[in-house]
């Protein structure tokens, strides 16, 4: 049987405090759970917590900001010194109805070139002098090589002294890569390599990994592990690494719908229909579940809650079952109610083949891939969804005409009950209705559909059991 990998639903009230705190953002509680923020948000929404979108700058960034851009740096001088993307500096601006400013020409005076040359020549980047004389770093660069300066090699860093060269070698025979050795000082990939080149650093190849550690990998993510926790657990910053030496041993990456599945079911429950079980739920499901693109959902009255547990536990399922008051029609009464929201694409799909479309049904389809000895189960599965047991000794069950049909001709077949009974059509809705009646023939019904039977709802069952015998 095949399981996914899921959060713990224990962890659950724990990542909901954490968030109410204000203090954890979904990203940042992501990361020890090794799942990622989108498995965070659907654990916060389906326990119903509010979710806020955490603002990138406070109050006092956003009016650093807005100072900055006003006294004539461009987006991307802003953007560098609050290490964002310009664009979200365009989004404060914006917000606060700020208008863009057309690009200026900043004429330096002689002076100013000087002195720009002269701290170039000591050291200075050509992105410090853009922070001190207020303007792009490429305005200095163009200077400069206007003055006849020649820019050093990668023209806006800085130049390389023998202690940026020794901490570029120790950070690459750590395990970084050069171009993470770089960014540790402030280089370039290319700066890095050709430090690297000149002290005669033998390059790694694209393997992190010896052949032991890439088998352990392997086994790890066999196991379930995602491969960002493998990645920290072997402290990278990355992972795809990770996802490389799995690809290496030819184990199939899972994607990114089963890879942010927060809770495991046996998603092949319903492949093979061969089970008491599994054909009760089934027929359940024809007649009050929903089947949607990725997802199965039932929904009951508060005190059938009780089924929806029992299907839960026979599917393997970790999906929670939430209560909650819904309407009535057009009246402003609310009544209980209980659901489960079973998501997995495999599992909707098989549904779909098995003739469960929500709004519609295909009951040939169905039962096709049910054997014979099974029917009776699905159609008590089904009666206990769409039908009823009246007090009255009686019974009836209501769906789209093809099904009513079958349940009538099911019934002739193997109960003997009259196979031209009529099938009535309801009159406010598009659905028909079928009655039996007469208390022998509705207990041969019951005998027959309650047959070996192991699963079933209560209070439906109740009914007929309670029929009163009568006088001889």
């Amino acid at each position: 049987m095949a399981r996914q990998p899921a959060i713990d639903p224990k962890y659950h009230d724990e990542i909901i405090e954490k968030y109410k705190t204000g203090l954890h953002s979904m990203s940042e509680l992501a990361t020890p759970y090794g799942v990622t923020k989108q498995a965070i948000d659907t654990v916060l929404k389906r326990n119903n917590i509010k979710t806020v979108k955490k603002r990138m700058f406070n109050d006092e960034q956003e009016k650093q900001i807005i100072e900055s851009y006003k006294s004539g740096k461009s987006l991307a001088a802003v953007a560098n010194k609050f290490n964002c993307h310009p664009v979200s500096i365009t989004k404060v601006l914006e917000k606060h109805k700020i208008p863009r400013q057309d690009y200026r020409i900043i004429d330096f005076s002689d002076s100013d070139i000087e002195q720009i040359k002269t701290l170039y020549s000591t050291g200075k980047t050509t992105y410090e002098l853009a922070e001190l004389f207020n303007c792009e770093a490429s305005t200095i660069a163009r200077r400069l090589s206007d003055n006849g300066i020649e820019l050093r090699k990668g023209q806006f860093e800085r130049q390389v002294t023998k202690e940026d060269e020794k901490e570029v070698i120790k950070f690459y025979q750590s395990g970084l890569t050069s171009k993470q050795a770089g960014k540790k000082i402030g280089f370039s990939s290319a700066v890095t390599l050709d430090i690297l080149e000149r002290h005669n650093i033998e390059r790694r190849t694209s393997r992190n990994f010896t052949n032991s550690e890439e088998i352990e990998i392997g086994k790890l993510y066999q196991h379930g592990f995602s491969a960002r926790q493998i990645m920290r657990a072997y402290g990278f910053d990355h992972h795809i690494s990770i996802v490389a030496a799995i690809k290496r041993q030819g184990i199939k990456i899972r994607s990114n719908h089963d890879a942010n599945r927060l809770y495991s079911v046996d998603y092949e429950f319903f492949d093979v229909i061969d089970t008491e079980e599994k054909a009760y739920i089934l027929g359940f499901a024809y007649a009050d579940g929903c089947v949607h693109k990725r997802s199965l959902s039932i929904a009951l009255k508060r005190s059938d809650r009780i089924m929806l547990e029992k299907f839960k536990a026979l599917m393997e399922s970790e999906h929670p079952i939430t209560d909650n008051l819904v309407g009535a029609g057009k009246t402003d009464k609310k009544y209980k109610q209980s659901n489960i929201f079973i998501t997995h694409k495999h599992l909707a799909k098989r549904l779909k083949e098995l003739g469960i479309v929500t709004g519609r049904g295909e009951v040939n389809k169905c039962v096709s891939q049910i054997p014979d000895q099974l029917i009776h189960h699905w159609l008590r599965g089904l009666i206990d969804g769409d039908g009823s047991w009246h007090t009255q000794p009686g019974m009836s069950v209501c769906g789209e005409k093809s099904l009513l049909e079958f349940v009538r001709s099911s019934f002739a077949e193997n109960i003997g009950t009259n196979p031209d009974i009529k099938i009535h059509k309801h009159k406010s809705a598009k659905l028909h209705y079928l009655v039996y009646g007469g208390r022998p023939q509705c207990l041969r019904i019951a005998d027959w559909l309650y047959q070996d039977a192991t699963i079933w709802l209560g209070r439906k069952k109740e009914v007929w059991q309670n029929w009163p015998i009568p006088p001889q």
